[in-house]
């Protein structure tokens, strides 16, 4: 029995919680230090990443530094997003447009097409937003994920989370007054950490606005004086 856990043990798919993963050294780091720190140095080059909140909190703008380490030519495939994908808001998380696809179909056959997709070796990140994935499911999904070379992130509503998955990254996102708060759930060579604040701008603000009509109110008073 010994001998045949060690042959086990052994195996490069087979880690121990507090072991680094295995196989995979580059991390793309998210850009913001309390959460960098924690998680490694940030995510996974490759494999799967789930992302648990409220849809439409600034889940893509935790993301925004990790697209900008990702290839000039990387395509996107976006699975099931919730919205229409505007062209601005997808540069402002620094992806281009243009590499983008999206692809909408139904509960039962998104995660087909997300493993279709990685399988293809034809996109280098892949967006999946979906109601309920299994243990099995995952686990295909990351194993087809690390093979092709692609970063998966699942994106699952809190109030619908699946048991615990075998993936490599597991957060949950709250939106809090100084932006999101990170729970880890499990991390590949960590530990589970909660309460991280991330100080990401999820909503529209009014400082642009501000500015220029200052700078008006500025102009105005000068045309005033000069009259």
């Amino acid at each position: 029995m010994a001998s045949l856990l060690s042959l086990v043990e052994k195996h490069p798919a087979i880690w121990r919680g507090n072991q680094a993963p295995i196989g995979q050294s580059r991390r793309l780091a998210t850009g913001y230090l309390s959460l960098d720190e924690v998680i490694l140095g940030g995510f996974p080059e490759y494999g799967v990443v789930r992302i648990s909140g409220r849809t439409g909190i600034g889940e893509l703008s935790l993301l925004k530094n990790v697209f900008t380490q990702t290839s000039e030519n990387a395509f996107y495939l976006f699975v099931n997003p919730p919205g229409v994908l505007i062209t601005n808001s997808l540069r402002r998380v620094n992806v281009v447009p243009e590499n983008v696809h999206v692809v909408s179909t139904s509960s039962e056959l998104s995660l087909w097409a997300a493993e279709e997709a990685i399988k293809s070796a034809s996109c280098s990140v892949l967006l999946l937003w979906c109601e309920h994935i299994n243990a099995a499911q995952a686990r295909r999904l990351q194993v087809a994920a690390v093979q092709h070379e692609c970063l998966v992130v699942i994106f699952e509503p809190e109030n619908q989370r699946s048991a615990a998955l075998p993936v490599p990254l597991d957060l949950t996102i709250t939106a809090i007054d100084q932006g999101l708060q990170v729970d880890i759930r499990k991390l590949q060579g960590g530990w589970p950490k909660q309460n991280i604040v991330v100080p990401v701008s999820f909503t529209p603000n009014n400082t642009t606005i501000n500015s220029l009509m200052r700078k008006y109110s500025m102009h105005a008073e000068d045309d005033a004086l000069h009259g």
